[in-house]
């Protein structure tokens, strides 16, 4: 909860800094072009998503539609069972969500029950976000934090992360918000809660 509030704060911070007339800053802010999704679905990101998704193709699929389709999209990591992305997804039909996870029971150091559950149902295709008929902005895919670095800078609206489950996951993301900024379009959010 600590780790919470220090990342709140520092995006206060950051956005009382961005808000602020330029006047009264040494040096405007120079934020680039963060705007500057690539219509085209970049070939590294697919090439990643179709070895961390063996006979899961059709989820890759979806992810380059989304990509190339919505105006917005939303990645959130570690998404578990994905019933808060299939709700966001069915609530927010503009918007592109792609729900992320490593659907791995072992070998991960966290030990929960329910980490295996979700690995068999996302192997067999019986997450509800799965389930047919599949919105078509939403997409389930298996991969780490790590997605991160293959995806084009600021291409991303939101990253949302909700119930990071151990202090480690903590500690990773927040040794990652510096790609994390860089991953999100200007203005983007990054959420945890």
């Amino acid at each position: 909860k600590t780790i919470v509030i220090i990342i709140s704060f520092i995006f206060f911070l950051e956005h009382i800094a961005y808000s602020l007339p330029n006047y009264t800053l040494r040096k405007p802010l120079d934020f680039g072009n963060r705007d500057n999704r690539p219509a085209i679905f970049p070939s590294s990101l697919k090439q990643y998503l179709l070895d961390k998704n063996k006979g899961h193709e059709d989820a890759v699929q979806q992810i380059e539609s989304i990509w190339e389709t919505n105006e917005k999209i939303l990645l959130e990591i570690g998404c578990g069972d994905a019933e808060i992305a299939l709700k966001i997804a069915d609530t927010n039909k503009n918007l592109g969500v792609i729900a992320t996870d490593l659907f791995e029971s072992h070998g991960t150091g966290i030990n929960h029950p329910e980490y295996g559950l979700y690995e068999a149902r996302w192997e067999n295709r019986e997450l509800s976000g799965q389930k047919i008929p599949l919105l078509p902005n939403l997409a389930i895919a298996k991969t780490d934090i790590d997605i991160l670095e293959k995806i084009p800078d600021h291409s991303l609206d939101y990253i949302l992360v909700v119930n990071p489950d151990e202090d480690d996951v903590m500690w990773e993301l927040f040794g990652q918000l510096g790609l994390i900024q860089r991953k999100l379009k200007y203005g983007g959010q990054f959420i945890i809660k």
